[in-house]
């Protein structure tokens, strides 16, 4: 076979490869060397983190492969990194979750890490949200922050999971204790009350008499709820007119 033709038939083939043979997101959770992380590692350990990000990769073809990485950092933090192409979640921050949970009034402290391994699903979904972004080079308006707050939301209300996704929404707003009272109006992220309440809005705006509790509790105003299930409808359409164009054909 001489080479034009060895060059047709390789691009032939490449073209004939399956859509997941492209583009997948893998998941590592690297063991942590501190010996007070050891306690989380049943936290990124958990099947749900893997999943998620698995299942993501079949839903949306991304131009190259994608990692989500478990580690060690150094900080409280969580990233996308698009350099590297990879999504990092730290140890540290898992830990500050499950600290917070610990000193709520009247909670079982025996659940700190079920608390820790919702923030982490929900900081999860949120980088993964900045990654579809980044790799695909997709126009947001408005802050990028609170979109990527209702990508993992929206993605948890799909799987039927709004208890996890208010879970999301307190850890949200547990990280508003990381400023130490310090108000920064330079921050891209919304301040920690308003993506809490904004997650509530979208559980809320997706099924009112579902989620009545919400505003019969106290946790969201009625001002706010009536204006919900637009705010819903207009997330939701805006995210799959983001993302239709680059799912994956089933």
């Amino acid at each position: 076979m001489n080479r034009a033709r060895l060059a047709a038939f390789a691009a032939a083939v490449t073209t004939a490869l399956p859509a997941a043979a492209a583009g997948r997101i893998t998941f590592q959770a690297l063991p942590p060397k501190n010996q007070r992380f050891q306690v989380l590692a049943p936290v990124f350990n958990h099947p749900r983190l893997s999943t998620i990000a698995t299942t993501v990769g079949q839903e949306i073809v991304l131009p190259r492969d994608l990692a989500v990485v478990a580690a060690e950092c150094g900080a409280v933090n969580a990233l996308y990194d698009p350099q590297r192409h990879r999504v990092v979640l730290c140890y540290e921050l898992a830990g500050f979750f499950g600290i917070m949970f610990e000193n709520k009034p009247n909670v079982d402290r025996g659940k700190a890490l079920d608390y820790a391994l919702n923030g982490m699903t929900f900081t999860l979904l949120h980088e993964l949200g900045h990654a579809i972004i980044g790799e695909l080079d997709l126009g947001v308006t408005g802050g990028e922050e609170d979109a990527v707050d209702d990508f993992a939301t929206l993605l948890l209300l799909d799987a039927k999971l709004a208890g996890l996704a208010a879970d999301g929404a307190e850890a949200m707003l547990d990280l508003g204790q990381l400023s130490r009272g310090q108000v920064v109006y330079s921050d891209e992220h919304s301040f920690s009350p308003q993506r809490f309440y904004n997650v509530l809005c979208m559980i809320y705006g997706s099924d009112p008499p579902a989620m009545k509790s919400l505003v019969d509790r106290g946790f969201l105003p009625p001002a706010r709820a009536v204006r919900c299930p637009d705010e819903y409808r207009r997330k939701r359409k805006a995210w799959d007119a983001m993302i239709g164009p680059h799912r994956r054909p089933h």
